[in-house]
């Protein structure tokens, strides 16, 4: 329960900060756009640990604390191959639709 609320009061400090930067004026737009990327990629990995359990596994019988690390174990090589799809289904369409402004 601890992890969670953790994760709820850090998701929602970030999400107030890039609304900071996303107000006009304040920053610079290049500035701003770098602090909301930033900001959506740490919420993003918090996102992963604290809810989704990403890199987690339960503490086995008899055993104490979290487990081992699993990025490279059941749930870990799920994540990359869901990720490795995604990357290659937006970067094919963005090639075509490259390719076909490029040919009209």
């Amino acid at each position: 329960m601890k992890l969670y609320l953790l994760g709820f009061f850090a998701s929602l400090l970030l999400t107030i900060a890039s609304y900071y930067f996303a107000l006009p004026g304040d920053f610079a737009r290049p500035t701003a756009v770098m602090a909301i990327a930033v900001f959506s990629i740490a919420q993003i990995l918090l996102q992963f640990v604290c809810f989704l359990r990403i890199g987690q596994e339960p503490a086995r019988e008899g055993e104490e604390g979290v487990g081992r690390n699993l990025l490279f174990h059941e749930n870990g090589l799920f994540f990359l191959f869901t990720v490795l799809i995604a990357l290659v289904i937006v970067i094919g369409s963005l090639w075509i639709m490259y390719n076909l402004n490029y040919r009209m």
